[in-house]
């Protein structure tokens, strides 16, 4: 028999993507370029592209609270709940990392909102796309599936929402312990 899934250990944190660093640092060139050849430029930029974050940011953090909000009482338990545990492919470790591993990413003003299966992860939970490989990485790694091979999973390709993200993972191959 296996261990309960809430003996599996802590979820990494998530790291910053190299994409995201690098686009990061051409933006930091790019503005110290412009502090240089103009300061009033440079001022304006740097003004309208905080402006557009904080407003994109409130923006996902209100529709975040709206959502936290309609779906208070929720937790893990629901979460696992909305699955069919008699499925073949269910695989409880999965559903747990990968609420685990998801919550830092819905985290608003300090709390968290209970995900549910069907909520699609780039539409509704705003998970870049290049996020969701390394996220499907960690996920496979900490249950102990194959992170690699996906190409021979029949959901390689089609995940866009929690669930498929769970049954992907949960049709891995197991590794050896």
């Amino acid at each position: 028999m296996g261990h309960f899934s809430r003996w599996m250990p802590p979820a990494p944190q998530p790291t910053p993507s190299e994409a995201g660093g690098v686009v990061l640092a051409l933006l930091t060139l790019g503005l110290v370029f412009l502090i240089v050849r103009s300061f009033i430029v440079a001022a304006l930029v740097l003004v309208a592209l905080a402006a557009v974050t904080v407003a994109l940011n409130a923006r996902r953090a209100k529709r975040l609270a709206r959502l936290a909000d309609a779906r208070a009482g929720e937790d893990i338990g629901t979460f696992a709940r909305a699955f069919d545990r008699r499925a073949s492919e269910f695989d409880p470790w999965a559903v747990r990392a990968v609420w685990d591993v998801l919550q830092p990413y819905v985290e608003v003003s300090g709390r968290h909102m209970p995900i549910r299966p069907s909520d699609r992860l780039v539409n509704d939970l705003d998970i870049d796309d290049e996020d969701l490989e390394d996220l499907a990485v960690t996920v496979a790694t900490r249950v102990g599936r194959a992170a690699s091979k996906w190409e021979s999973n029949p959901l390689n390709g089609s995940v866009e929402t929690v669930g498929d993200l769970v049954r992907l993972i949960a049709l891995q191959p197991r590794v050896p312990a």
